[in-house]
């Protein structure tokens, strides 16, 4: 889909500039790309810097396996700073990474997490701790890092984000974590995990500062589940006609009107529905005929 390739290029992007010690605008020019290439051409920066680095980072990772844990893990937090802990990471054993990772603060781990490959950390991940998971990804999200909290909800076990969902407790950013997921399929025994009332705060969120997030939560409904379609759906629709007028026409300028229609068909609550037949009535007539195409393109919800 559209969104979920321009938020892999943003992902990239972002790593890169991590990598590259730049800020993200100044590589906007790289998002001619698309999300393959950019990440091809992450990878090969990594193994580029690498590679200039080599033997100074061998010759440390190899002093860092001849050292007690306890030891590295101070270096690591008073000497060495994150880019360079995420680069001899990579060197090191996974056992040997892991049981440093536990001793680092997690404000450091967290910024370490932001700058490893992906691949790597998905190596790291599983050898962390629950609370200590939890307490990074705390630190990730006070960063706004929801492209690596995103690899964590890839790469965890459920068990381990049941503990830490429910204390993200800013719904904007269960959205804009769950638009970088890449496994859809989990995001349906995530939902599970939040009370009734955040699932209601998720589109309440969506649907604040001018429907900001709406076209990212709304893409992501459409992939969900049909019980989730179908609550979000009618927690969506239960507004004011001039509320859904504005819903519709935020969709229809991102191009979702087949989304919309979506959730619109998956729902069954009555007033809801009638809420959304008065504001079809007012719609303006080119609006109404887009509308329409949507409707006749529109596959049935999966069950």
């Amino acid at each position: 889909m559209r969104l979920r390739e321009e938020l892999a290029r943003q992902a990239e992007q972002q790593r890169l500039a991590r990598l590259l010690n730049l800020s993200e605008a100044e590589l906007d020019f790289l998002l001619r790309l698309d999300a393959q290439s950019l990440r091809q051409l992450r990878q090969q920066t990594e193994t580029m810097l690498h590679d200039s680095d080599r033997e100074l980072l061998q010759a440390l990772a190899s002093t860092a396996q001849r050292l007690p844990v306890s030891l590295i893990a101070l270096l690591a937090e008073k000497s060495l700073g994150a880019l360079l802990c995420a680069r001899i990471a990579a060197l090191l054993p996974n056992s040997t990474a892991s049981a440093v990772a536990r001793r680092l603060p997690s404000p450091l781990l967290a910024e370490v997490c932001v700058l490893l490959d992906p691949r790597r950390l998905r190596e790291l991940a599983p050898g962390i701790p629950a609370a200590q998971i939890l307490a990074v990804s705390l630190a990730l999200a006070q960063r706004r890092e929801y492209a690596t909290m995103a690899l964590f909800v890839d790469m965890l076990d459920v068990s381990i984000l049941a503990g830490v969902i429910p204390q993200l407790s800013d719904d904007a950013a269960l959205i804009r974590i769950a638009a970088y997921v890449e496994d859809r399929q989990r995001l349906n025994a995530l939902i599970a995990l939040l009370p009734a009332p955040r699932r209601a705060g998720i589109i309440e969120a969506a649907l604040a500062d001018n429907g900001a997030l709406w076209p990212a939560a709304l893409s992501l409904i459409g992939e969900l589940d049909a019980r989730w379609q179908r609550e979000f759906g009618e927690l969506a629709l239960r507004r004011e006609p001039a509320q859904l007028l504005e819903m519709i026409r935020i969709s229809d300028e991102a191009g979702l009107l087949a989304q919309l229609i979506g959730i619109g068909t998956a729902a069954e609550d009555e007033a809801a529905l009638r809420g959304l037949q008065q504001a079809l009535a007012q719609l303006e007539p080119l609006v109404f005929k887009r509308l329409l195409g949507a409707t006749q393109n529109q596959a049935p919800p999966a069950p």
